[in-house]
């Protein structure tokens, strides 16, 4: 079976090889793209590529969207932010 390189699977997916790079060393969604690394270069299979779409969407059709996923949490984050903006100005009197 014939690996192909970060550039390869980048140019397969249509994504830049910096996010496949991520996917390999983050992962998305909680999976990790499976890759060999040899000295400097990776390198990834086909059918590994082919595994990890098919976990990629069996995990968004569970958990819903990534944009979706993400959007909850960026509304989150700033809700809290801003809570801790209202405490910090009603201890100093404002």
């Amino acid at each position: 079976m014939k690996s192909m390189s970060l550039a390869q699977v980048a140019e397969r997916s249509g994504v830049h090889y910096g996010t496949v790079y991520r996917w390999i060393t983050e992962g998305y969604l909680g999976i990790k793209l499976h890759a060999t690394k040899y000295g400097k270069s990776w390198s990834v299979t086909p059918d590994d590529l082919d595994q990890f779409a098919a976990d990629c969407k069996a995990a968004t059709l569970a958990e819903g969207s990534p944009n979706e996923l993400r959007r909850g949490r960026v509304q989150g984050d700033r809700r809290e932010r801003l809570e801790a903006s209202r405490k910090r100005l009603a201890a100093m009197g404002v």
